[in-house]
């Protein structure tokens, strides 16, 4: 049975009553409820059929969630990865690190501190400026999950940095890590990479959500 613009909406609506808040996700359920009930032999209304379905949205519901929750995470390890293989990333950044090694004796210790801490600092201030001017309004971010989720992207470059900053503190032989550079330099340069991983995925992300986001309200409207 051919469903109409109406019956559409009512699908919508009765999943959002049902407390399936974000749109991007009642958008993929409405879509597979209306195939379904159009392709179903069953002689039932719309209405009493995607009651019965209630349990099974909720389910698909928490699923799109942990699935879309784990694919940003998934997705900004993947991106870390293949920075390893950006020489015009890499390069400046290794060369940074080498001048700054040959260079240290003529500064002191808390100007080396901060010039090794420096890129880590530059890539967390760009990842905070970029997430001031692509952000989303408080509407999208209430609406989809997607906006939510990407908000949360941040939280795995800010586990490392904390594994990397208690190690730092502490005292090896009467000097504190944070003043060795062989402990430094790596720790640096992965925190680093990780930061840039993380602007250029909410960058792509970002693009694609407000993309999908106009397809979903003017199919939902």
């Amino acid at each position: 049975m051919k469903l109409n613009d109406e019956n559409i909406r009512f699908v919508d609506q009765w999943l959002r009553f049902s407390g399936i808040e974000y749109v991007d996700v009642r958008y993929e359920l409405v879509d597979h409820l209306v195939t379904e009930y159009e392709q179903s032999t069953q002689q039932v209304s719309i209405e009493v059929f995607v009651k019965d379905r209630l349990k099974w949205c909720r389910s698909a519901a928490k699923d799109k969630e942990r699935a879309m929750h784990w694919g940003i995470q998934k997705g900004l390890l993947k991106r870390f990865l293949a920075l390893f293989k950006e020489w015009k990333i890499l390069l400046p950044l290794l060369t940074y690190l080498l001048c700054i090694f040959f260079s240290k004796d003529l500064f002191s210790v808390r100007t080396v501190r901060f010039l090794l801490v420096a890129p880590v600092f530059l890539t967390i201030i760009a990842f905070m400026y970029q997430s001031y001017v692509k952000r989303f309004n408080k509407k999208s971010r209430e609406q989809l999950l997607a906006a939510m989720k990407l908000g949360n992207l941040f939280a795995l470059p800010h586990v490392f940095l904390s594994i990397f900053y208690f190690p730092s503190i502490w005292s090896v032989d009467n000097m504190r890590l944070i003043d060795n550079f062989y402990f430094m330099a790596p720790c640096i340069l992965f925190m680093t990479l990780i930061n840039i991983a993380a602007i250029l995925e909410y960058r792509e992300h970002y693009q694609r959500i407000v993309k999908e986001y106009e397809i979903i309200r003017n199919a939902l409207a």
